[in-house]
């Protein structure tokens, strides 16, 4: 495995003072203080499009360093496969057609999506073949998978991962593995930001490698001059194109031939991606835009054009600029390029020239347009009062986990057909399978309360017909939101069931927008968690109190009343009566008064108590007391929040024994209710 250098310090960066000597916006930019920069969301985006002159020699000295081992690995290929997720397929897209005239063998860019869901039939033919994947993380559940698929399908079929963080999972996964060679760019690279901007344009390069391994004058030379041109590009048009993301678009159609189309693709979304959707994007060729596309060029959108150096590309892309005149579409022209022809320019267009763009050629020229493309969508995104953040900060707020639904929703792991669907009455069997096997205590007609309670929030994973695994989310309004339920079978442990499930349902979380999600987590559970956004709140514990039987009946004494609800909802932090109400249909009510109530209801191993609210600890141990003095020979389960110390001390008063622990968690917006007045919770599935 091969690791990059240690990127230079960001904390006064002479690339960075060299910008804002010339150019006021980035001056203006940072004249504030670090503190404020991060307030308003910047600090690392800014950093990371700026540096990116500097990583790229860095890059290039790093891939250099490979050839060797690399020269090996392209012997005698009949096909190459550039996969990644987003922008990490982008980037495949931007070396595809160079790579394989140089290489002389068929190249494909390939998602990892698709080859998650189709498995070796998405992959050419040709053999041996050598797959590339690209991740900036390489913390997507869809890179391992994908990669995972491969190795387990296809033999003859050599693996590169070129990735920017070495501490990743694909990385460590991988970094041994003696059929995957992994190397990993400079530590810089792994952008901070939600948007790949530094991390894309290194792995671009990395790529552009493969095609020149016997030529390395040669791609340390366009290395050098892409360096050159960038730097000068952002020295010189800074503030151009911060003048350009000011005039009042609400369209953005980015164009592009052959290679330069993939950094059209790249560009487009970091507009979409940056605006969040205010500024919605197409990218196409410049021939591909007339069968159809134009349609959706109006008098708001901006054409931004990579215009080819290439004599015989530029005629045909100035024919079609020419026609967008003529019809009068379009707010303005964002034309990239070198000596751009007056000719295609209308008087408000714009042109951001870049000396040396022909010499480097137009198959190294994404690499630049995609600098354009970013700081486009970083401007556009601080005139929109948006803030571009760090991925710490929108951790957790649904972005990709639609594509990881989407993309999981009929894998071929492993070449076994998998399904991602929702649960139904059908499944209770096949679900008390799995939660018997993990030594739970819910009945089938606890899974079946789940299913009525949220038809749409109960997941399952399910291979050759068989439900594997499962995860449940139960939704309080729109102010909270409850995991349970994460279980996956002994034998299919370790190939991400659960954390795609978990993905799905906090997808589902995310599209109904609730603030808040929580769970309570065994310690294995706990990292997986983790990634996913969640923090710890407290810990949970499970109480148990042995008996000779358990053979609780039904015996309602009180029905719900408001009062009684008015108190849950305070002490449990919002409205949960859709649950109660589920609940009283197979629980005791030991009482329901103003001063507290108690549900107790049977479980497969022991009777449960909860949920309990009291106002005191004098009031719960009236309604726990007269339920245990009632079921003299039962033996129970009380689950206590840890937060309140009377509720320990009761149990123990009555004879409980603590027998596990689990750890609250969080995700999004912190929700207290009063910890003091929760006695006893629900259960670990519902909160």
């Amino acid at each position: 495995m091969f690791k990059g250098m240690p990127i230079l310090s960001l904390a006064e960066p002479e690339w960075l003072r060299s910008i804002s000597k010339t150019q006021s916006k980035a001056e203006e930019l940072l004249a504030r203080t670090p503190d404020e920069q991060n307030r308003l969301g910047y600090f690392h985006t800014l950093r990371e499009i700026c540096q990116q002159p500097t990583t790229w020699t860095q890059t290039c000295s790093l891939m250099l360093s490979c050839a060797p081992t690399l020269k090996k690995s392209l012997d005698g290929l009949a096909s190459l496969i550039l996969t990644g997720s987003g922008s990490s397929e982008y980037a495949g897209d931007c070396v595809r057609q160079v790579l394989q005239n140089e290489l002389r063998v068929t190249t494909q860019a390939i998602g990892g999506g698709i080859l998650l869901t189709d498995g070796s039939k998405a992959l050419p033919v040709g053999r041996p073949a050598m797959m590339v994947s690209l991740a900036r993380s390489g913390d997507s559940p869809e890179s391992v998978g994908a990669l995972s698929v491969v190795l387990a399908l296809e033999l003859e079929i050599r693996h590169l991962v070129l990735t920017c963080n070495g501490t990743g999972s694909l990385a460590k996964t991988y970094q041994d593995h003696p059929g995957v060679h992994v190397i990993t760019t400079a530590d810089g690279t792994n952008d901070q930001s939600l948007v790949m901007t530094s991390s894309f344009t290194n792995l671009v390069l990395a790529a552009r490698f493969l095609g020149l391994i016997t030529q390395p004058d040669t791609y340390r030379i366009i290395c050098e001059r892409s360096s050159k041109i960038a730097s000068e590009l952002l020295n010189t048009h800074f503030d151009t194109l911060a003048r350009v993301a000011n005039v009042r678009f609400r369209r953005a159609a980015y164009l592009g031939t052959a290679s330069r189309f993939g950094a059209a693709r790249e560009a487009a979304l970091k507009m979409l991606e940056m605006t969040a959707g205010r500024v919605t994007t197409l990218c196409e060729t410049y021939l591909g835009l007339r069968h159809g596309p134009m349609s959706y060029v109006d008098k708001d959108t901006l054409v931004v054009c990579f215009l080819s150096s290439d004599p015989t590309i530029r005629a045909y892309e100035a024919d079609l600029l020419r026609e967008l005149d003529q019809k009068e579409l379009g707010l303005l022209k964002l034309i990239i390029g070198e000596d751009v022809p007056k000719e295609v320019l209308r008087p408000n267009d714009v042109v951001i020239e870049c000396r040396g763009l022909r010499e480097v050629g137009d198959q190294n020229a994404p690499v630049i347009d995609v600098v354009v493309g970013q700081l486009l969508g970083f401007f556009r995104c601080l005139n929109e009062g948006l803030r571009p953040l760090t991925r710490v900060e929108w951790r957790g707020r649904g972005f990709a986990r639609n594509l990881l639904a989407t993309a999981l929703a009929r894998a071929d792991q492993f070449g076994i057909p998998t399904t991602l669907r929702l649960l139904t009455e059908k499944d209770v069997p096949a679900a008390m399978e799995l939660s018997t096997q993990a030594g739970w205590n819910q009945t089938p007609e606890d899974w079946r309360m789940l299913m009525r309670f949220d038809a749409k929030g109960c997941f399952g994973v399910e291979v050759n017909g068989r439900l594997v695994a499962t995860t449940t989310l139960l939704c309080y309004g729109r102010q909270l939101a409850w995991v349970g339920m994460v279980l996956t079978r002994v034998e299919w442990r370790g190939r991400g069931f659960a954390r795609s499930l978990l993905a799905t349902a906090l997808a589902r979380a995310d599209q109904l927008g609730i603030a808040t999600v929580k769970l309570d987590a065994t310690a294995q559970g706990q990292p997986v968690y983790e990634k996913l956004g969640f923090r710890a709140e407290q810990p949970v514990e499970r109480w148990f109190r042995d008996g000779s039987s358990q053979t609780m009946e039904k015996t309602v004494s009180e029905t719900l009343n408001r009062p009684c609800l008015d108190l849950d909802s305070k002490a449990f932090g919002t409205d949960r009566s859709h649950l109660l109400y589920e609940l009283a249909k197979r629980s005791a009510i030991s009482s329901s008064t103003t001063e507290g109530y108690l549900f107790s209801r049977p479980g497969r191993v022991s009777d449960y108590v909860g949920p309990c609210i009291a106002k005191n600890r004098e009031n719960a141990q009236q309604l726990i007391q007269a339920l245990i003095r009632d079921s003299p020979g039962g033996s129970w389960f009380w689950d206590i929040v840890s937060r309140n110390s009377d509720a320990t001390s009761l149990a123990q008063d009555l004879g409980f024994k603590p027998q596990r622990r689990l750890l609250r968690m969080v995700r999004g917006k912190e929700l207290n209710g009063n910890d003091n007045h929760i006695y006893a919770i629900a259960g670990f599935e519902l909160g």
